[in-house]
């Protein structure tokens, strides 16, 4: 991309003329306790206890749950896991780590 073409870009940002949609980890209508519970065991019962593998470093992850983040005045879903020895097949439990499912599903971990 040129330089101009940037410039170009960030103009349609800041008039408000380039809209992101919100992803599908965002939850952007209120939901009652139930609705979000629901939710959040439908995605537990799909993928908990999987194991992935980070595309950058190769170390591989189990996902434990998922839950809700919040920060900046929006929700979203988040996935907590911890890492997973494969040599030994030891889980390390202690070490937990808490990514936006939006970053943790964009390619950086191979399922």
């Amino acid at each position: 991309m040129k330089n101009t073409e940037v410039i170009q870009e960030w103009a349609k940002v800041i008039l408000g003329e380039r809209i992101e949609e919100p992803s599908k980890w965002e939850i952007t209508e209120r939901l009652t306790n139930k609705e979000l519970q629901k939710k959040l065991t439908e995605l537990n019962d799909e993928f908990s206890g999987h194991l992935v593998r980070h595309i950058k470093t190769q170390g591989a992850y189990r996902i434990d749950f998922f839950s809700v983040l919040n920060a900046d005045n929006k929700s979203e879903i988040s996935v907590n896991y911890h890492p997973y020895d494969e040599s030994t097949q030891t889980d390390y439990r202690k070490v937990n780590h808490v990514r936006p499912a939006r970053e943790f599903f964009d390619g950086r971990f191979m399922i």
